[in-house]
């Protein structure tokens, strides 16, 4: 396993960071816990953390959100914006015509477990 240099570390924990702060309540709270966990990690600690990402339902970002402070469209549309990701896409219908249909306009996608 690579060694994780420190520029990575830090590319890492931004990312993380600016992603969980644009979607996060007014009062910060997922920010906070994510940046008390990176800072409490050991380096080898933090490169096992973050190569386990996304492989198990337990490793990923969670977001915890309190009651009545619900996140908003926008706090997800930033965030999406800021990763890159898009939240609408053409969809192809394939299984009754092996050229396809695609959707006549973008529909909102997600990732679901």
């Amino acid at each position: 396993m690579p060694k994780l240099t420190q520029e990575k570390r830090k590319k890492i924990e931004y990312l993380v960071l600016e992603t969980v702060k644009r979607i996060d309540n007014k009062k910060m709270e997922n920010y906070k816990r994510y940046k008390a966990l990176m800072d409490s990690m050991s380096d080898e600690n933090f490169e096992i953390w973050a190569n386990s990402m996304g492989h198990d339902l337990d490793d990923t970002i969670q977001i915890y959100q309190l009651p009545f402070e619900e996140m908003k469209m926008t706090q997800i549309k930033e965030a999406a914006d800021f990763l890159g990701v898009p939240l609408e896409e053409y969809i192809w219908y394939r299984h009754n015509d092996p050229e396809g249909i695609r959707t006549k306009m973008r529909v909102p996608v997600g990732l679901t477990y």
